[in-house]
C-alpha cells in the first residue's frame, strides 16, 4: 500500500508541474504578443513622422530656392529701375522698380520648423515604452504636417507674387525692345557694324533671366550710344549736310539736309493770331496773314502744330513709327534734327470753318486761298500736291514755311513749287 501512495503521489506532482510549466508559457506568449503589437505601432508612426519630415524638408527647400529666386529679381528690379538712357523708357522703368518693391517683402523664407523628437533605437524598449512611441508620435506627425501645409501656402503666395513681378519684367523687356526698334528705325544711316551690335544686343534681352538684365540693359544702352554716335557722325559727313545758317529765314531742311546744330533751338514768341509759338518774323508774318484772310474771306485759321523741340520730334516721330511702320512715318514725319518745324519757321494751320487739319483741309477755302496768297506774306506751302519725289513728304496743304517775302515772291513769280528747286538742291525723297 506504501509503495502505491508513493507512487501517486510522484505522479500528481509531476502533472502539477506540467500545468504550472504551460500556464507559465501561456502568459509569456501573451506578454511576446502584445510587446510585437505595441513595436509595430511604434515603427508605423516613426514611419508617419518621418514621412511628414521628409514632406516639410521639401516644402521647406522648395520655398527657400523660390525666395532666394525672388530676392535675386527684386535686386534686378531696383538696379533696373536706375537705368536711363535709350533705349530705356523712364516709365517702363519706374513701373518695374515699383513692382519689385511690392515683391520685396516676400523673399525671406519661413522660419525653421524643429525636427521630429523621435527614438533612436526600439531593440530594448519595453512594451510600456513602445505604447507611449505610439501614442506621443503621431502628435510630431500632426505637427510636421501642418508646418509642411503651412509652407506650402508660403511657397503659392510667394509664386503668386513672383508671377507678378515676372510679368513686370516681361512688359518692361517689350517696352525697351519697343523703344530699340524705333531707334533702330530713326538711325539706320549708322555704321552696319553699330547697327548690328545694337540689334544684337535688343535681341539678347528676349527671356533673360531677370538677375542677368541689369547687365545686359547696360550693354543695350552702350551699344544705342554708339549708333546714335555713328549716325549723327553719317549726317554730318554725307548727305546729313546743312544747307545755310539755321538762324537763316531762307535756311532748307530736308531728308539730305538737317539743321546745324542738330538740337538747334530758335528765340520763340507767341502767334497773337492763331496760337502756338513762332520765330519773331514767322509770327508776325502769319498774323498779318491771318489778318488778311480774315478782311478779305470772312474766314480765319488757328495752329495745329507750330515749333517743335528735338526730343519732341524725336519722340513724336518714334510713336508714329511705332503706329505706321517706318516706311509709312517718313512719308509724313521727319527724323529729329531734319524737321522745319524745328525752325521755328513753320506753322501746321487748322481751317476755321471746319476745324480740320489732314487732307479734308485741302477742299477747305481757307486751303484754296492761302495756295493763291500766302506768298504774299513770305509764306510757301512746303509740301505740294505732286512733289513727294523732291521733298520727300506726301501734300500737306495746311504746312506753311516762311521764308521771307523776297523768297516766295521769286518762287510765285517763278513758278517754283519745292524750296529744292528753288536753290537747285537735289531732290531728296529719302534720307542717305
Amino acid at each position: 500500500m506504501a509503495v502505491r501512495r508513493t507512487r501517486a503521489w510522484v505522479a500528481g506532482a509531476v502533472a502539477a508541474l506540467v500545468l504550472a510549466g504551460a500556464g507559465a508559457g501561456a502568459a509569456y506568449g501573451v506578454q511576446a504578443a502584445d510587446h510585437a503589437r505595441a513595436r509595430s505601432a511604434c515603427e508605423s508612426a516613426i514611419a508617419d513622422a518621418r514621412r511628414a519630415q521628409d514632406s516639410l524638408d521639401e516644402a521647406g527647400a522648395s520655398l527657400a530656392a523660390a525666395a532666394a529666386s525672388l530676392a535675386a529679381a527684386v535686386d534686378a528690379a531696383a538696379a533696373l529701375g536706375a537705368k536711363t538712357g535709350d533705349p530705356v523708357p523712364a516709365a517702363a522703368a519706374a513701373d518695374l522698380a515699383a513692382a519689385g518693391e511690392e515683391a520685396r517683402d516676400a523673399a525671406a523664407p519661413s522660419a525653421d520648423v524643429p525636427p521630429a523628437s523621435l527614438p533612436d533605437d526600439l531593440g530594448g524598449a519595453t512594451t510600456a515604452a513602445l505604447d507611449d512611441c505610439a501614442a506621443s508620435v503621431p502628435g510630431e506627425t500632426a505637427r510636421l504636417t501642418e508646418a509642411a501645409e503651412a509652407r506650402a501656402e508660403d511657397l503659392e503666395e510667394l509664386q503668386a507674387r513672383a508671377d507678378r513681378l515676372g510679368a513686370a519684367f516681361d512688359a518692361y523687356e517689350d517696352a525697351v525692345q519697343a523703344r530699340g526698334a524705333a531707334l533702330l528705325a530713326q538711325r539706320q544711316d549708322a555704321s552696319v557694324d553699330a547697327i548690328a551690335a545694337f540689334q544684337a544686343a535688343l535681341d539678347a534681352l528676349d527671356g533673360a533671366e531677370p538677375a542677368g538684365l541689369p547687365a545686359l540693359v547696360d550693354a543695350a544702352v552702350a551699344s544705342a550710344g554708339a549708333l546714335v554716335a555713328t549716325s549723327d557722325a553719317a549726317r554730318i559727313v554725307s548727305g546729313g549736310s546743312c544747307w545755310g545758317d539755321a538762324d537763316d529765314i531762307g535756311v532748307l531742311v530736308d531728308k539730305h539736309h538737317p539743321l546745324c546744330p542738330r538740337d538747334y533751338a530758335p528765340d520763340l514768341v507767341p502767334v497773337a493770331s492763331t496760337g502756338g509759338m513762332l520765330r519773331p518774323e514767322a509770327a508776325a508774318a502769319m498774323d498779318a496773314l491771318a489778318a488778311a484772310l480774315g478782311v478779305e474771306t470772312g474766314l480765319s485759321l488757328s495752329a495745329a502744330s507750330t515749333y517743335r523741340s528735338y526730343d519732341e520730334q524725336d519722340a513724336l516721330y518714334a510713336a508714329y513709327v511705332a503706329g505706321y511702320g517706318q516706311a509709312e512715318a517718313d512719308t509724313f514725319s521727319a527724323h529729329a534734327g531734319y524737321s522745319e518745324h524745328q525752325t521755328g519757321l513753320a506753322i501746321d494751320v487748322a481751317a476755321g470753318s471746319c476745324g480740320c487739319t489732314d487732307v479734308p483741309f485741302g477742299d477747305t477755302p481757307e486751303a484754296q486761298w492761302l495756295a493763291e496768297n500766302a506768298w504774299r506774306f513770305g509764306f510757301i506751302v512746303r509740301y505740294p500736291d505732286g512733289y513727294e519725289g523732291i521733298t520727300g513728304y506726301m501734300w500737306e496743304p495746311w504746312h506753311l514755311r516762311y521764308v521771307g517775302v523776297a523768297i516766295a515772291t521769286a518762287m510765285h513769280d517763278g513758278g517754283i513749287a519745292t524750296l529744292e528747286e528753288y536753290y537747285g538742291a537735289e531732290a531728296a525723297p529719302d534720307y542717305y
